[in-house]
């Protein structure tokens, strides 16, 4: 049995000291998990509409739980 899911923290972890991340590379990633049916679950304990900002225009199957 392989990787089923990843989870990460945003702040501190996903983005950069500019407090963002590569979203072209980002959804390159994202769509190979996808391909290979591993789920990827933003957890954090910002608001929800903060990790919406964060992540608007990424597309595809992730999860935030915020």
């Amino acid at each position: 049995m392989g990787i089923q899911l990843i989870a990460s923290d945003i702040d501190g972890t996903f983005l950069n000291d500019q407090q963002d991340f590569d979203h072209q590379r980002f959804q390159a990633q994202l769509d190979k998990l996808n391909e290979r049916k591993i789920k990827f679950v933003v957890a954090s304990g910002n608001q929800m509409a903060h990790c919406q900002e964060v992540f608007a225009g990424i597309k595809g199957g992730f999860n935030l739980c915020c």
